[in-house]
């Protein structure tokens, strides 16, 4: 039994559910409904974890919008992002292992390690989606939604200490591409020669200490430190937007997400209601070999 099957078999979502479809112009066909199908159990699985623990969570990002704007997924979009506070975020670091149980895997570089993002993924095993320049990396594969801290930040120093993250994460980045090198086109190859670790696990730390280091300082703004590739301006946010948890439908769920919903999406989008030309509609996360209904593992031997 495939992993939509058995989605499908427990009533997490409806058969119709998986027909192609067109929305707002762009053709969601099978695979792509296979693999939301794959992430909203996930996410119903992560939410059951965290109501038993009391943890606080908030969708992010792209699902913020595709919520917002779409009641759902981005047509375009293929995964969902979730963002937790620090304190929360920590306790399902210490929690996961215990709680989570094959297909489901939480993924940090302490729980496997040759896995070097600089924030926790929860994954399905009996799936694949790998990035084409980490085929090689030898960390779990499976379709996962994506788990980001929300930390208090000093404006003052923000930028100095987001370029000391960067720094780490791309030392992590280069560990994971070690056996792909021959992958690798001229940029990634000067960036993989110039950051180099032997130990994801303690750039791993490093990240969490430096993007916690105002855990119990008094700030007015917050943001999602473990991402470096958002300008400034974009990832930095009030923290009373997030004093309240509301929910909005999303697919067949529904999701929390912070109270100030709007404020949050314009600081990182702009005119969130404006939709992206047709050219900029794709896959989210191009260069991936995605399949729902095969594991990574039977991938990676073929390899």
């Amino acid at each position: 039994m495939t992993e939509c099957e058995r989605i499908i078999k427990e009533g997490i979502i409806p058969e119709t559910f998986l027909l192609p479809e067109t929305r707002c112009d762009f053709f969601v066909d099978e695979q792509r409904k296979k693999i939301w199908a794959v992430e909203i159990d996930l996410f119903l699985e992560f939410a059951r974890v965290c109501k038993k623990h009391d943890l606080i969570f908030w969708g992010d990002g792209g699902t913020l919008l595709g919520a917002v704007r779409h009641d759902g997924f981005i047509p375009w979009d293929d995964d969902i992002d979730i963002i937790m506070p620090r304190k929360d975020y920590n306790r399902l670091m210490e929690i996961g292992s215990l709680e989570f149980s094959h297909p489901y895997f939480l993924q940090n570089p302490h729980t496997d390690h040759h896995y070097g993002y600089s924030f926790a993924k929860l994954r399905n095993s009996n799936t694949t989606c790998i990035p084409r320049v980490f085929v090689g990396a030898g960390f779990n594969h499976g379709i996962h939604i994506d788990i980001f801290p929300l930390d208090n930040i000093v404006l003052d120093s923000f930028e100095e200490e987001k370029k000391c993250i960067k720094n780490h994460i791309m030392k992590c980045s280069s560990y994971m591409k070690r056996n792909n090198v021959d992958l690798l086109d001229e940029r990634q190859l000067e960036n993989y020669e110039k950051y180099i670790t032997e130990s994801p696990c303690e750039e791993y730390d490093e990240i969490q200490r430096i993007c916690s280091a105002y855990e119990n300082v008094y700030s007015e703004y917050v943001a999602n430190c473990t991402v470096t590739s958002l300008k400034s301006e974009n990832q930095i946010w009030r923290k009373e937007w997030f004093n309240k948890t509301i929910y909005h439908k999303f697919e067949n769920i529904m999701i929390p997400m912070p109270v100030s919903i709007k404020e949050r999406l314009m600081a990182q989008y702009g005119d969130y209601m404006v939709l992206p030309p047709m050219e900029k509609r794709g896959f989210w996360h191009p260069n991936v070999i995605w399949d729902p209904d095969r594991p990574y593992e039977d991938y990676i031997k073929d390899v």
